[in-house]
């Protein structure tokens, strides 16, 4: 009565991009001219790197100034070749440990900016130094704000905006 296919389907979810691919095309958007912001995720669990991750690198796409990859523990050696590229570091719900500390230190030698994408646990102010926490779900429109006050606006518009949008992308 119904005919089904048993062909195998040909979509690639994010976690199976190779890690060659996502990095062939972040150097790509940063040879055209994009910033780089690099998602640190532990592993990948269909839930946390989908949402607050790949996600947010999806929409980055349709910045024309940034672009978003991620990455998971066992590329960050791969990864770290290519530390200097990055303009924003977020980590997402990542276990603390020596190697993330060393990857924060290298991070903060390059001048690279790294917050911490907690989602909704909690944190003590007191511990967190330098480093901005926050939800990486607004970078997004912050950015989007200081593109449009810094590069398309009026003057008398960015006058009034541009302390703020340049606070923005300094973050």
């Amino acid at each position: 009565m119904y005919r089904l296919s048993t062909a195998t389907p040909t979509h690639k979810g994010p976690w199976d991009i190779p890690f060659e691919d996502r990095m062939a095309d972040a150097l790509n958007a940063k040879e055209c001219g994009k910033e780089l912001i690099v998602y640190i995720c532990e592993k990948y669990d269909r839930n946390t790197p989908r949402y607050r991750a790949y996600n947010m690198c999806q929409a980055l796409l349709k910045s024309g100034a940034w672009h978003g990859i991620y990455i998971f523990e066992d590329e960050l050696p791969r990864a770290e070749e290519h530390i200097k590229l990055f303009k924003i570091m977020i980590i997402v719900r990542y276990p603390w440990s020596e190697a993330l500390r060393d990857l924060v230190v290298k991070a903060k030698q390059h001048a690279i900016r790294v917050g911490f994408d907690i989602d909704d646990l909690i944190y003590d102010e007191k511990y967190i130094c330098d480093v901005h926490v926050g939800d990486a779900i607004l970078i997004n429109p912050m950015l989007d704000f200081s593109e449009i006050v810094l590069k398309r606006s009026p003057e008398e518009i960015r006058l009034k905006y541009q302390a703020k949008a340049q606070s923005y992308v300094d973050l």
